[in-house]
């Protein structure tokens, strides 16, 4: 049985170097989603209800010794628990690390499309359950990428070779 966390305020010293004091993790169903069918006049999709008010939270905090300790926790949730094989699908459980984002830089510079690389990866650890991210956060990285390698001048670029072309061929047309 499982749940998502979602990290609370945080409090830091004043120091040069600040240090964590304290921090609050609260179970990721808290709070209510505000419902905007009243403003908006015509249907979105339905959307799955995720926020149901959840009290379930721990508060840690640095002690005079410079321990962190729990001074706060309730563990009752209001809503079920997702299966065990469902956590990876939470996202606090969901990242793609350094050594992740590099390999998969590896395996796109090799010739392998995004999903070739994430279905290589689940295979190596033994299902997409322990890859640590979904094929969308996959996609998605992928993406960031790909706009991260489009310069500024690669739009100008492409300007110029089609006002070359115009210049060149007589039947070329642009405007």
């Amino acid at each position: 049985m499982g749940f998502s966390v979602r990290k609370g305020t945080s409090r830091f010293s004043r120091d040069e170097t600040p240090i964590v004091l304290g921090k609050l993790f609260l179970c990721a169903c808290v709070g209510i989603r505000v419902s905007t069918k009243e403003n908006c006049s015509k249907q979105k999709r339905n959307v799955a209800l995720t926020r149901t008010n959840c009290k379930a939270m721990m508060r840690i905090k640095r002690n005079n010794d410079g321990v962190y300790e729990a001074v706060k926790h309730i563990e009752k949730h209001n809503h079920p628990l997702t299966r065990i094989e469902w956590s990876h699908l939470h996202r606090s459980e969901r990242s793609i690390t350094d050594e992740k984002a590099k390999a998969i830089e590896e395996m796109l510079s090799s010739g392998l499309i995004a999903t070739q690389s994430f279905r290589y990866m689940a295979y190596n650890v033994g299902g997409e359950e322990n890859v640590g991210h979904t094929l969308k956060d996959h996609m998605n990285f992928v993406n960031k990428l790909k706009m991260n390698n489009i310069e500024g001048g690669d739009a100008a670029r492409v300007i110029d070779m089609i006002q070359d072309q115009d210049e060149e061929e007589d039947g070329f047309f642009s405007r």
